[in-house]
């Protein structure tokens, strides 16, 4: 009997030192789980943020563009005036004011005062003799030097009744004195609630705008009522804090309430703060319900432990927890493949089976190279086997290949299993498919760097072709043209056959120009029917020339739209690097330049600077 005792004793600790060992590597598990996921969720936020501040500050540094340009080619304006101009007088600059607003994405007007704030010209409807010197953006103007733009808080127009951002630029008399300003108005519904909206952040997510005084310029989902509202929480602040350039938190949202993990970005030329507030909760769907099987399971487990120590070593519990096992491994929702130390395939459960098309018999004494697609190379597969050899572990993404010769993306959690003397002697691989997962990722980048009428390059991959080349043509001793070119006479299209047959045309143009360019050129489209070309590598003026003429007589020849017929022409302005300009900026305002005299000139025809 002391011997049956003591072998009981030895059994019941065995027994419940395995349990509570196997329930601490779980929770250790649960928890490094969590830690990666809250770390996935800091990480896409940060992501997240950057894109949307990225394309905040090239929205603001296009107005702003649009303004130096605007003020630099404005017509003679009386700022020292006493009487409100006339109808008559104001028309050529409001139509003038017009076509810089056209021009600028989701400018919805532009105004024009003189020193006192009072309304010279606008594009919005605003009576001439309204005055704006009440708003804080006029006074900072009237106070500083003019060598930056002020932009405001979120402003309700007083005639439009929509919000929007202002954008301002001083004008100064030749002595220096404040002549008046500029102001752009930026609509928050027609920009920044459109981009933001076409992101597809998901459930719960939130994106917004915030100036350094911490106050809310724009927030889609839109809630009403609280732009312009006091949302100051202790964590807000600190998260807001200047001497952050990013950031990363856990808060609640002033505005709902809802727990989120926050991501920040300041804009790089603007005082002006991105968030991207993605739902905690959301994310971590998975995890609380791999915490709920993962209790269950350990209930399980312990009851097992007090049935076995009460029995001892009766084969029927140890039956049960092999069936316990089996069912697990039968039933996962995840593909799993176990292998011996020489990676010859020893089982799969049914899941991998549907994962991958092979049966289990075909995939049975295989090793894992049945699967490959020729995507990864023997180094990454090295790195793999090092990893677990010297980690016992391997996480990743493989593009693999299916028995039917489909391709697809697999998130893969590879295990190594060490016998008693702590030699590996198994590896036990978990996966599934994330090829959706990864084509959504795909589209997204797609969106943010192309127009998605034309499909070509928008005017952030644009900014970035432009320096690469400036780069390139400095190296090479090349030229490089920037070409900016604008379609004559587009507007009677649309208003005549409606916007699909201009969206149509447009997009024919943009085939046409880029059939008619080299592979390592650029052609991309800044909105409307506005296009830049970046002609890369040109070896003379002569051959800048010919390759602009070519342009203009790839859309010579008639466009047809069903039994509807257009002709179309284009005016094009260049600039050359490095005769005409040294950064991407200089080119593109001095291109612009001489698109307007191409214009004036009689259209259909191109215009370098002499």
């Amino acid at each position: 009997m002391p011997v049956f005792q003591c072998l009981q004793n030895k059994v019941f600790l065995a027994l419940w030192g395995i349990a509570l060992t196997l329930a601490g590597y779980l929770g250790w598990a649960l928890h490094q789980e969590h830690a990666a996921l809250h770390e996935h969720i800091r990480s896409e936020a940060l992501s997240l943020a950057r894109l949307v501040a990225e394309s905040s500050d090239a929205s603001f540094r296009l107005v702003d563009l649009s303004l130096q340009h605007a003020i630099e080619f404005l017509p003679p304006v009386d700022f020292a005036g006493t009487a409100i101009p006339s109808a008559a007088s104001r028309r050529p600059l409001e139509e003038y004011l017009k076509r810089h607003q056209d021009r600028t994405p989701g400018v919805i007007s532009m105004c024009l005062t003189d020193a006192r704030g009072t309304v010279v010209a606008s594009t919005a409807g605003t009576s001439p003799g309204q005055n704006l010197g009440d708003r804080a953006y006029f006074i900072a103007l009237r106070r500083g030097t003019g060598g930056n733009p002020v932009i405001s808080e979120a402003v309700l127009g007083r005639v439009s009744g929509k919000w929007g951002i202002q954008v301002a630029r001083r004008i100064d008399f030749p002595d220096g004195r404040f002549a008046g300003m500029l102001v752009a108005n930026l609509g928050i519904d027609e920009h920044f609630v459109t981009f933001f909206k076409s992101l597809q952040l998901g459930s719960g997510a939130a994106v917004s705008l915030w100036n350094r005084d911490q106050q809310m310029l724009v927030r889609y989902p839109v809630v009403d009522g609280v732009i312009g509202k006091d949302l100051r929480t202790p964590e807000l602040m600190d998260l807001l804090r200047p001497e952050h350039s990013e950031t990363s938190a856990s808060l609640a949202s002033p505005v709902d309430g809802r727990l989120r993990v926050a991501g920040t970005r300041q804009l790089q030329h603007y005082p002006i703060i991105a968030i991207v507030a993605l739902d905690e909760a959301a994310y971590m769907a998975s995890w609380w319900r791999s915490l709920q099987v993962t209790l269950l399971l350990m209930a399980i487990l312990f009851a097992a432990t007090v049935l076995l120590t009460l029995q001892l070593l009766r084969r029927h519990r140890f039956e049960e927890r092999m069936r316990l096992a089996a069912s697990v491994f039968s039933h996962s929702h995840e593909g799993i493949l176990i292998s011996d130390v020489h990676s010859r395939i020893i089982d799969v459960n049914h899941q991998m089976e549907e994962l991958t098309g092979f049966s289990r018999q075909e995939l049975i004494g295989q090793t894992p190279a049945i699967l490959d697609s020729g995507h990864h190379d023997l180094k990454f597969f090295s790195g793999m086997r090092k990893s677990l050899m010297e980690h016992g572990a391997w996480r990743g993404d493989i593009w693999n290949r299916r028995k039917d010769g489909g391709l697809y993306v697999q998130h893969t959690r590879i295990s190594a299993v060490r016998d008693q003397n702590g030699s590996i002697s198994h590896f036990v691989g978990m996966a599934s498919d994330i090829t959706d997962l990864k084509e959504e990722q795909s589209n997204l980048e797609k969106m943010a760097f192309h127009d998605p009428l034309t499909e070509l390059p928008n005017r952030l991959l644009l900014a970035d072709r432009l320096q690469q080349a400036i780069t390139n043509s400095q190296r090479d001793k090349t030229l490089l043209a920037v070409c900016y070119l604008d379609l004559d006479n587009f507007k009677p299209v649309n208003d005549k056959h409606g916007h699909a047959v201009g969206d149509q045309l447009l997009v024919n143009v943009a085939n046409r120009w880029r059939c008619s360019v080299r592979g390592g050129d650029t052609v991309a489209r800044l909105g409307g029917d506005e296009f830049v070309v970046l002609l890369n590598n040109m070896g003379s003026l002569e051959e800048c020339e010919g390759a602009v003429s070519r342009l203009l007589e790839a859309i010579a020849a008639p466009f047809t739209h069903g039994d509807i017929t257009l002709t179309v022409s284009a005016s094009i302005g260049v600039a050359i690097f490095p005769r005409d300009g040294s950064g991407g900026d200089e080119l593109m305002r001095r291109a612009d330049a001489m698109l307007y005299q191409a214009k004036n000139a009689g259209r259909n025809r191109y215009q370098f600077i002499s």
